[in-house]
C-alpha cells in the first residue's frame, strides 16, 4: 500500500479552484447551515472525536462543553479538527467543510461569551450559566479559530 499516493488522490484531481469568494461563502453557508459536528482533538495521551452542538458565529466555531475527554488533549494541543457534513447527503448531494484550527477558550460569562449565548438557539440565561460557574461546573465555550478549510461541496462541481 502506497499510502502517499492514497492521501494525494485528491490534490491530484483538483486542477480549478474556485475563487476565494465563492469557496468563503460556500463554507459560511456550510457552516451556518448546520447544528452539529465532530471535533477531533488529539495530544500524547491519544485521540478522540466529539459530536457536539456548535453556533457559528462572526466567522468562529463556538463549542459549549461541559467537559470530557477533549480537554485532556486541548491542554497541550490546541489544533483541532472540526467536520461538518449532511448527514443526507449521497455522492451527488455533498455538503461538508473541514475545519483546521486552534481553539481558545472564552472566559465565563465575560461580554464574548454572553454574546455567544444571545446568538444562539440555544436557551440558556445567564442565571442558569451564574449558577453553574458559581457551583465549580461551569459550562465552559470553546472557540475555534480557522486556519485552514476543505470544502466538499455537490453544487460548485455542478456549476463547474
Amino acid at each position: 500500500m502506497n499510502y502517499i499516493d492514497a492521501a494525494n488522490y485528491w490534490s491530484k484531481k483538483i486542477t480549478n479552484i474556485a475563487p476565494t469568494e465563492l469557496i468563503q461563502k460556500v463554507i459560511d453557508n456550510i457552516l451556518s447551515s448546520y447544528r452539529h459536528c465532530t471535533m477531533a482533538t488529539s495530544s500524547d495521551k491519544g485521540v478522540d472525536a466529539t459530536p457536539v452542538h456548535y453556533i457559528y458565529h462572526d466567522g468562529f466555531i463556538y463549542i459549549f462543553s461541559e467537559g470530557g475527554e477533549k480537554f485532556l488533549h486541548l491542554e497541550n494541543n490546541k489544533n483541532v479538527c472540526v467536520s461538518v457534513f449532511n448527514h443526507d447527503g449521497d455522492f451527488g448531494n455533498i455538503h461538508s467543510v473541514q475545519v483546521y484550527g486552534t481553539v481558545s477558550l472564552v472566559e465565563i460569562l465575560c461580554d464574548e461569551y454572553m454574546k455567544v449565548v444571545d446568538n444562539s438557539v440555544y436557551k440558556l440565561n445567564k442565571a442558569y450559566l451564574e449558577k453553574r460557574a458559581a457551583s465549580g461546573e461551569p459550562l465552559y465555550l470553546l472557540k475555534v479559530t480557522a486556519n485552514r478549510y476543505k470544502v466538499t461541496d455537490s453544487d460548485i462541481k455542478k456549476e463547474g
